[in-house]
């Protein structure tokens, strides 16, 4: 598998690897590409076991890197100008060096390419700290930073549906204890539902009205459940829940074909095709 075209360097810049670099997780992710780049097309930033910032850096080349001359000697030029770069954050009291630096390319980087760099920056103080990523790591990388998301967000989507269902047995469940004249009724669940309207998923098709609706129907059935006489059910007592129940079991039916719609979205990214 490879990096889809891009139709020149700064497309591959601003539509990859920017989102890619936020997707990995790395902070203050900057594109620094022009006159004043000073050899770096991207500064970002993550913190060690120890809490502290480093500042990384990024070299993008779109297409292969090979040891012709036009092709390494300015991007060795640009790596060492890396190297050596000041950055000032302003949150920090002193001034920063960049603490690696990183050769993106969308294709191949060929290993005469990877020797004749890593030769040079050998005299280079801190040249040891230059790592490669051609296309196919990249987009390796890319593939298991989208699939740790995707697996979140099936995992909070799974536990909504699970909820989802537990809450319509539990509609049920109500209607058979009122009509056998039973009062044992079962409160509705709610922390997944609290959880995606509090951090609504990314990208999802999960209605947030209706979710918001549903909130609502659950909190007037539990009032109803925890404060009315059920000693006695009045047929005022009794409409009041169906109407509650009714719209619930609407709601609930709806999310959860939202739900099944997200999750094999997710998991068709995921299918193996085995070819004979």
């Amino acid at each position: 598998m490879s990096l889809p075209q891009f139709r020149n360097e700064d497309e591959f810049r601003k539509l990859w690897i920017a989102p890619f670099l936020s997707k990995m997780g790395f902070i203050l992710p900057k594109n620094t590409h022009g006159p004043d780049e000073q050899g770096k097309d991207f500064i970002f930033a993550d913190y060690d076991r120890f809490g502290h910032l480093r500042f990384l850096a990024a070299q993008v080349k779109l297409g292969d890197i090979t040891t012709t001359r036009n092709a390494v000697e300015p991007l060795l030029s640009q790596i060492k100008r890396c190297l050596t770069v000041t950055i000032k954050y302003h949150k920090e009291a002193e001034n920063k060096k960049v603490s690696a630096v990183y050769v993106m390319a969308s294709g191949r980087i060929t290993s005469n390419a990877r020797e004749h760099i890593a030769d040079a920056l050998r005299q280079e103080q801190y040249g040891e700290n230059v790592y490669f990523l051609d296309g196919d790591q990249l987009f390796r990388q890319d593939r298991y930073s989208t699939y740790n998301e995707d697996k979140a967000i099936r995992e909070r989507i799974l536990a909504f549906q699970l909820e989802l269902e537990f809450n319509a047995k539990t509609i049920l469940f109500s209607r058979k204890e009122l009509s056998n004249g039973g009062v044992n009724l079962i409160p509705f669940q709610l922390t997944a539902l609290s959880d995606v309207l509090a951090s609504p998923i990314t990208f999802s098709e999960i209605s947030r009205l209706e979710s918001n609706k549903l909130w609502y129907y659950y909190q007037e059935l539990n009032r109803i459940f925890s404060t009315r006489d059920f000693s006695t059910p009045t047929i005022e007592l009794v409409d009041d829940i169906a109407v509650y129940a009714n719209y619930a079991e609407v709601t609930i039916e709806l999310l959860l074909t939202q739900c099944s719609k997200m999750l094999t979205s997710i998991d068709a990214k995921y299918d193996l095709y085995i070819e004979h």
